[in-house]
C-alpha cells in the first residue's frame, strides 16, 4: 500500500553556485557519507543536486524530516538507497513494513528525484 509520494526538481547551477559560495551548504545539507560520495564523482554538482533532490523527495513523501536524518547512499551497482536516523526513523518506524522506494536522474540543467514510501502490510 502506497503510503506517501513525493517528488523534487533542483536547478543545477544553484548548487554548483551554493557549492562555492557557501561551504555551509555542504555540511548543512549533507551527512559526510554523501560529502565522501560527492567528491568521488567526477560530475560533482549533478551528483549534489541529485542527493539534494532525493532528500527533499523522501520528506515530502513521509510529510516532515530532516534533511540530516536522510542520508542517500548507493549500492554497488549504483542504485540509490535512503538510510534514515533520528526522528525521522522513528516516524518511519511507526509504518509496518516500511519501505522506501527512490530514482535519481539529471539532465545537463536539472536533477529530479522521486520516493515512494510503502507499507508492505495489507
Amino acid at each position: 500500500m502506497v503510503v506517501g509520494t513525493g517528488i523534487d526538481i533542483v536547478e543545477i547551477e544553484r548548487v554548483r553556485d551554493a557549492i562555492f559560495k557557501n561551504e555551509r551548504f555542504i555540511f548543512r545539507y549533507f551527512t559526510e557519507a554523501e560529502r565522501t560520495y560527492w567528491q568521488s564523482r567526477s560530475s560533482k554538482a549533478e551528483s549534489l543536486a541529485g542527493i539534494f533532490a532525493a532528500k527533499e523527495a523522501v520528506i515530502k513523501a513521509i510529510g516532515s524530516g530532516y534533511m540530516q536524518d536522510i542520508e542517500i547512499n548507493h549500492d554497488a551497482s549504483g542504485k540509490p538507497f535512503v538510510q534514515l536516523s533520528g526522528q525521522t526513523a522513528i516516524k518511519i518506524a511507526a509504518i509496518k513494513e516500511a519501505v522506501m522506494h527512490i530514482t535519481i536522474s539529471h539532465t545537463r540543467l536539472y536533477a529530479v528525484a522521486h520516493a515512494l514510501l510503502e507499507s508492505r502490510c495489507d
